[in-house]
């Protein structure tokens, strides 16, 4: 009996060993490093080429590491986890197949990032389109595969909204049309690439279209605190090339006149005061003392968007004395030059108090009232103008002078 004990442990501790020696080497694992998360989640594989896609970050547990490979053929074209490796690098990573007859194993192809873009300004600005677009720096090692712009009426635009265009793929620069939009409304914008690892923005932009008000089309502007402004004053021809810009000077109202002529730089004058808040005449009404062209006086005619009088387009208003005062507050500098740097582009349109226009001093009426009087923006090119207080500045005024009006969304 013990003969035969020893007979048998003799034997298994050869069978041991033999198995032991005949044990395939491991193949050295494949060497990845992950970038924004400590994780990986199994992607499946591509049948036209040899590489794999990321889908999402999945929890490792007891290993800061990874190795990956194939499931049978016959199974599914999946990753699986298979053991514990070293992870560094790259960022990134892009994976392929070896050759089937070495391992089926994975092998890194290369690194990639996030793509680099920028967002195209906004131009052709209309009442209901903009052409905007991006620029497409780098791929981040990886093909682009869909790229366009985001539109919404809020900023921290993402890729989850519908609002967006698709304008193909690749690098470089491409222009995109956005359509169906609304009437002066303020809009914010950002383009958009698409790649392997992600979706990367441009910077976002804010445009506001236009309106189009009789026979004329107003752009519009964003002022102060977001404030959405006409980009020229009633009646000009276009926004401001420079501050002397006669066609963009449009014309010089009376406080609370309605657009009935008297507005235009070559209507005539008359001396009868209006009884009325409707004169019947395109007269440019002269006051003895300036005090204003209808009496008895009314306040309400320039009041909101339902004021009695109102001359702005529809949804568009004057602005109060305070909105006026925080566009000021907005400049960096005080002075008539800024009036045009601002985003406003005010010219020097001059003024009218009597049958003669000076343009030493220009002035944009507000809807505030004071007593008798009515506040108006201004400023001049010398700060010696008699009655200033500062350049620009908002003071009171006769409602019986003409001065320009620039309106402001209400």
């Amino acid at each position: 009996m013990k003969k035969l004990i020893l007979i048998l442990l003799t034997s298994a501790i050869i069978y041991s060993c033999s198995k032991t020696e005949s044990t395939p080497k491991t193949t050295p694992p494949v060497v990845i490093k992950l970038s924004s998360c400590d994780s990986i989640k199994q992607g499946l594989l591509k049948t036209t080429s040899d590489t794999i896609r990321l889908v999402s970050c999945l929890s490792i547990t007891g290993c800061d590491s990874l190795r990956l490979g194939i499931l049978k053929p016959n199974t599914q074209d999946t990753l699986r986890l298979l053991s514990c490796i070293k992870i560094s690098g790259c960022d990134s990573l892009r994976l392929g197949i070896l050759k089937a007859n070495k391992q089926d194993t994975l092998r890194l192809l290369s690194c990639f990032a996030l793509p680099t873009i920028s967002t195209t300004a906004a131009t052709e600005i209309s009442t209901s389109s903009v052409m905007t677009g991006g620029n497409i720096t780098s791929d981040g090692g990886s093909p682009i595969i869909s790229r366009g712009v985001l539109w919404g009426l809020s900023n921290n635009l993402n890729i989850s909204l519908n609002t967006k265009t698709s304008d193909g793929t690749g690098i470089g620069k491409y222009a995109s049309k956005i359509e169906n939009l609304s009437p002066a409304v303020k809009y914010y914008v950002r383009a958009y690439a698409t790649n392997v690892v992600g979706t990367s923005y441009g910077e976002e932009i804010v445009f506001s279209t236009s309106i189009i008000t009789g026979i004329s089309i107003y752009g519009t502007v964003i002022g102060a605190n977001g404030r959405i402004w006409l980009d020229r004053n009633l009646g000009a021809e276009r926004v401001a090339l420079d501050i002397d810009d006669k066609n963009s000077f449009g014309d010089l109202y009376q406080w609370g006149r309605s657009k009935d002529g008297h507005q235009l730089r070559t209507s005539a004058t008359t001396s009868i005061s209006s009884i009325s808040d409707v004169t019947g005449h395109g007269l440019f009404i002269l006051n003895s003392n300036f005090s204003d062209w209808r009496v008895p006086q009314n306040d309400k005619l320039w009041q909101g968007v339902n004021g009695v009088n109102n001359v702005c387009p529809v949804g568009f208003r004057l602005p109060t004395a305070d909105e006026w005062n925080a566009e000021l507050s907005s400049w960096s500098r005080k002075d008539a030059a800024s009036a045009f740097a601002s985003p406003l582009k005010l010219p020097m349109s001059g003024r009218r108090g009597s049958d003669e226009i000076t343009y030493s001093l220009s002035g944009y009426w507000s809807s505030t009232v004071s007593e008798r009087l009515a506040f108006r923006f201004a400023f001049a090119k010398s700060e010696s103008v008699s009655g200033s207080t500062g350049n620009p500045w908002v003071q009171q005024a006769s409602r019986a002078w003409g001065f320009s009006v620039r309106c402001i969304k209400d």
